[in-house]
């Protein structure tokens, strides 16, 4: 599931998943603030992306909903122990 930006009826702001949380497609030049479900309808990441990438602050959280990671995010990969 999605949630965030769209330009031209196509997702805008990264990666797009289908219901089983497998990746379907990444866009490259992507930005923005997004939200990501897994397909039990629990939240899976929400923060920030540019250029298709996790970038800057953001929250992962494991599939039961509890919070995995808090923190900062450079080119995609957690930058730092965050929380």
């Amino acid at each position: 599931m999605f949630e965030g930006e769209y330009l031209h009826g196509k997702r805008w702001n990264g990666i797009g998943y289908d219901i089983n949380g497998i990746r379907e497609f990444k866009i490259k030049n992507g930005k923005g603030n997004i939200k990501e479900y897994y397909s039990n309808g629990n939240l899976r990441f929400e923060g920030k992306y540019l250029k298709g990438e996790r970038n800057g602050k953001g929250k992962e959280y494991y599939e039961t909903g509890e919070l995995e990671f808090e923190g900062e995010y450079l080119i995609g990969e957690r930058n730092g122990k965050g929380k």
